[in-house]
């Protein structure tokens, strides 16, 4: 038989289950790990960009800025 939970008291939000603690750990990493490459330097992020995606054309060689 299914059981529906009471009403909780007002302000008290109800517990996170696994799986969505799984997915806002997931989120987390993610955003961190978007916001961290901000801090590489160009090479750097030119470099892990092409590990994380090679078959992206080579597009981010031809702005580089040379100094």
């Amino acid at each position: 038989m299914l059981q529906f939970p009471g009403a909780l008291p007002p302000g008290e939000t109800p517990p996170l289950t696994c799986f969505e603690q799984f997915i806002l750990c997931i989120a987390l990493v993610g955003l961190s790990t978007a916001l961290l490459s901000f801090l590489f330097p160009r090479p750097l992020f030119c470099k892990l960009f092409k590990i994380a995606f090679p078959f992206m054309p080579d597009r981010l060689e031809d702005f580089d800025e040379k100094d």
